[in-house]
């Protein structure tokens, strides 16, 4: 339920380009920290990635001027990220092929990155989290960077997210490409908290 390494790594050639693109556009982290094979620190990641999501047209403006010199096939990738969905989700359940997120009315098959969503989030689940949704190369992944609500699912809200996901399913309506993808909404969700913490994969 993750990608394989060459695909993650592929994933990562475009992601920290872009994320220091606007860390240099909007002189946000003055000394950008790194980690192994120039990871990015958690916290620098978050501070830019929410600049980043929070304003199109940085994204719009990286693909159309490439700083990074990236190869046609990467800067394709950079512009699929313009049908990213960030939201509260529902981490429903870890399958062999995917973990199931769900937001309000709809089921998102998902793929971890280097590290399985087991991994990234060790509390079983289901659980609420906070995460951004990524397409690539005809899958869903999210941008590595997960907070959980510190929130307790009593057993109506478990039957509740049992009913979505077999509903999701019956209509073949579990999601497996952002591209193109057409939301559908409900009004009630449960009330939510502050995120406990946040995970970093790479």
């Amino acid at each position: 339920m993750r990608l394989t390494d060459k695909d993650a790594a592929r994933f990562y050639q475009v992601w920290r380009p872009l994320l220091t693109w606007v860390n240099d556009e909007r002189n946000l982290v003055p000394n950008l920290s790194r980690g192994p094979e120039g990871a990015i620190g958690a916290e620098d990641a978050v501070k830019i990635r929410d600049v980043l999501w929070s304003d199109g047209s940085l994204l719009a403006r990286f693909v159309a001027l490439n700083p990074a010199a990236l190869a046609p096939d990467l800067l394709a990738i950079a512009a699929g990220f313009r049908h990213r969905r960030a939201d509260t989700f529902f981490v429903w359940k870890h399958y062999r092929r995917h973990t199931i997120f769900l937001d309000d009315a709809n089921a998102f098959a998902v793929l971890g990155l280097y590290s399985t969503f087991e991994e990234v989030l060790p509390i079983a689940p289901p659980l609420m989290v906070k995460a951004v949704l990524l397409p690539f190369e005809g899958a869903i992944v999210h941008d590595g960077l997960i907070s959980r609500y510190n929130v307790s699912l009593g057993p109506g809200i478990r039957r509740s997210l049992l009913e979505r996901y077999r509903d999701a399913t019956v209509r073949g309506a579990v999601v497996k490409s952002l591209v193109d993808y057409a939301p559908t909404t409900v009004s009630e969700t449960p009330r939510r908290r502050a995120p406990r913490r946040l995970s970093l994969d790479r």
